[in-house]
């Protein structure tokens, strides 16, 4: 299977590098356009966003997301322009249809901001996942929004975002902790259910009976919309 699939993205390339040899851009560097922030530390990964025109960008090991404007690729060291984040930064993808970024964090979170507001205002929801995720990819088929997340657990998630951003959601997830997390009354007997369950629980909720595991660290993952496949590349 997984010779059949390398030889058919490679004629594929192939081919859409043929059709497209006329219509070949050029490039060159552009002196009038500079990011003249200061980074503390390598930069880590950089992403376009058409819709929105911005360019979003985060270093490696630092707990910020910064925000550019696509045409002059101003920003600054103000609020407004960064995403000031509680854990290092691993990975990003945009979610057009919220307008939103998800952030993938090393505190095993994935956080949502709104980056149209000016105050790049967070959203009420997070994921709480069991691995560190190193990747996200977010798909849309049918009607259905998921984004895909993996890490170096080599397990990969589908987390239904129909279901997060649930008007509903909150209220059943702070009734189904509620139930796990009885209050303590001393020589009553009860007592917290396991983290380990609770979390299970959460994670089989919303990403409906996923892992999948490939089986080594998860470095990237990509859709393929052409074929309905969603290839990954691990460590081994």
């Amino acid at each position: 299977m997984f010779d059949e699939l390398t030889a058919f993205l490679i004629e594929h390339e192939i081919e859409t590098s043929m059709e497209g040899a006329d219509n070949e851009k050029q490039y060159r560097e552009n002196f009038d356009i500079e990011d003249k922030i200061i980074h503390n530390s390598a930069i880590d990964k950089i992403y376009y966003v058409e819709k929105l025109d911005k360019v979003l960008l985060y270093e490696m090991a630092m707990q910020h997301l910064r925000i550019y404007n696509g045409p002059q690729m101003k920003s600054s060291e103000s609020e407004e322009h960064t995403i000031k984040c509680n854990g290092v930064v691993l990975a990003v993808e945009f979610i057009p249809d919220r307008n939103a970024v998800a952030i993938s964090l090393s505190d095993r979170t994935i956080v949502f901001h709104d980056i149209t507001n000016k105050k790049l205002k967070k959203l009420p929801y997070t994921l709480h996942v069991p691995s560190t995720q190193k990747c996200l990819v977010y798909i849309e088929r049918n009607s259905r929004h998921t984004l895909f997340s993996a890490g170096v657990d080599g397990s990969i998630f589908a987390w239904n975002l129909d279901t997060l951003f649930d008007n509903e959601m909150k209220e059943q997830l702070a009734n189904m902790n509620k139930k796990n997390n009885p209050e303590k009354e001393g020589s009553s007997g009860r007592h917290q259910v396991d983290d380990s369950r609770k979390k299970l629980e959460y994670i089989w909720y919303i990403s409906e009976k996923t892992p999948w595991f490939v089986g080594d660290i998860i470095l990237c993952l990509i859709d393929l919309p052409n074929i309905n496949q969603l290839a990954s590349g691990s460590y081994d």
